[in-house]
């Protein structure tokens, strides 16, 4: 008896069977294309997930009219479910729906640990490596939410320790997701002063962009001995800050190997509160890393990198912007630590200020300005030292640091050469650096370098960087 073909609309692989969805690049690739899709029939197998937040999340599979969205609406799905920390695998069926020219998409998941208490280290924009400890409770409502008490504790950069409530809606609207978060922090600004806050603040988030409405209510710790009289009067107040900011990332090949590589940075944050002001911020690091020196062998070894910075605080009304509010610009290369100061110091507070060993630093007020830039000469593919990500680096860094600059019209002016001569700073050297994921712990012997006398030059230097 001959046996019976399967008509147009059965399907090639009748039921597939794979723990990692990501193994469905075998289903597409294998997918006959003669086979006619109208509709897609989706079975989330959780009963621990609320029957209206499931139609939800799996809105999107009611709009697939043909085969070919299958593949991209199942990924996106699982990129999701990943985000949400409650399962740890998901296993994923195809079979025949109930109707002709239908799919039926069956999701199986292996629920992860509801309670999670974990440790781990973290390295932020400003090169503090963070000691982290998080409590986790998963899956509060039903709506593969969380929440999570964190506290942490800073070291180098902008050191800090918090102590952090966090209620996470992972999949609030396609691939955004939605926090709240109630938070105490004391934040290292200077070495000689500590800001202590208290906030609440909501963000909407992607992949790539956030948006964040934030409250805060902040006040400062400052050393009794080391300031001047201006921070005095003008810092130790509580203040509050209602804010709303924007950020967004973008990403090209980013790794050592590939020719070009890309990561932008951007963000906008208009404040309202003891001061109003609008705070832009831009960062770009590149790297360049040309096939055509591969046939040259005295230069194969050798890729190129920029890292560029640049941030604004612009005042919206006359009040004096407060020293929170301003850029900090930690670890400069080839100095131990930079300070502007454009007030004198209080004598009757300080005997010796000004005197060798008693700069300026303590009243060092932050930047309303400032622009980064950092040249690099890669050696990247030396024997052994590329095996354990060490990399050879020649540099030239510049950095324009304006000090507080809105603040002294009317009494400091200056003509653009001298504010150039007063605020650039310039360093040049070599160093190593270690890969540590997107961190890097860089070595560096500072060769020359120029700067105000209220800075502290250094020749020998270890460095926390992310893209700069």
């Amino acid at each position: 008896m001959q046996e019976e073909q399967p008509s147009d609309h059965q399907f090639r692989y009748n039921l597939l069977d794979f723990s990692d969805p990501f193994a469905a690049e075998a289903f597409k690739n294998g997918v006959d294309p003669t086979n006619k899709i109208t509709k897609v029939q989706i079975e989330f197998q959780d009963p621990s997930i609320r029957e209206f937040y499931k139609k939800h999340i799996l809105k999107e599979f009611s709009q697939i009219n043909n085969l070919g969205q299958v593949y991209s609406t199942l990924i996106n799905f699982y990129q999701n479910l990943k985000k949400t920390g409650v399962y740890k695998k998901v296993n994923v069926t195809f079979a025949p729906g109930d109707e002709e020219d239908t799919l039926k998409v069956i999701y199986t998941p292996e629920k992860a640990r509801r309670f999670n208490i974990s440790a781990q280290n973290e390295i932020d924009k400003s090169g503090a490596v963070l000691l982290e400890t998080k409590a986790d409770y998963r899956n509060v409502f039903g709506l593969l939410d969380n929440i999570s008490f964190e506290g942490s504790k800073g070291f180098g950069g902008q050191a800090s320790s918090s102590y952090t409530f966090k209620y996470n809606l992972p999949i609030l609207y396609k691939d955004f997701s939605l926090q709240l978060l109630f938070e105490k922090c004391t934040r290292q600004i200077t070495k000689n002063i500590l800001e202590n806050s208290v906030g609440q603040a909501v963000t909407i988030s992607n992949d790539n962009s956030y948006l964040r409405l934030s409250n805060s209510d902040r006040n400062n710790y400052i050393d009794p001995i080391n300031h001047s009289r201006e921070i005095l009067d003008n810092e130790i107040l509580p203040s509050r800050k209602t804010s709303i900011k924007y950020g967004r990332i973008w990403d090209s090949i980013y790794e050592i190997d590939q020719e070009y590589g890309n990561h932008t940075e951007a963000s906008a944050e208009l404040a309202l509160g003891k001061t109003n002001f609008l705070k832009l911020d831009f960062l770009n690091h590149t790297f360049i890393n040309p096939k055509s020196f591969e046939y040259k062998k005295k230069i194969r070894q050798i890729n190129f990198e920029n890292m560029f910075g640049i941030g604004l605080l612009l005042p919206l009304t006359k009040q004096k912007l407060r020293l929170n509010d301003r850029f900090y610009t930690y670890s400069l290369r080839g100095f131990d630590e930079t300070g502007n100061k454009d007030f004198l110091w209080d004598k009757r507070l300080h005997p010796y200020a000004g005197n060798p060993g008693f700069e300026y630093l303590g009243d060092y007020i932050g930047d309303d300005i400032y622009i980064k830039d950092t040249f690099k000469i890669n050696f990247n593919s030396y024997p052994y030292l590329r095996q354990v990500k060490i990399t050879p680096f020649l540099y030239m860094s510049m950095a324009y640091l304006s000090g507080d600059f809105w603040g002294r019209s009317g009494k400091i002016k200056r003509t653009l050469s001298q504010e150039l001569k007063e605020n650039v700073r310039l360093s040049t050297g070599v160093g190593l650096n270690w890969s540590m994921g997107p961190a890097k712990l860089e070595i560096l012997l500072n060769l020359a370098s120029r700067g105000k006398a209220s800075d502290k030059g250094t020749r020998l230097q270890w460095r926390l960087s992310i893209h700069d």
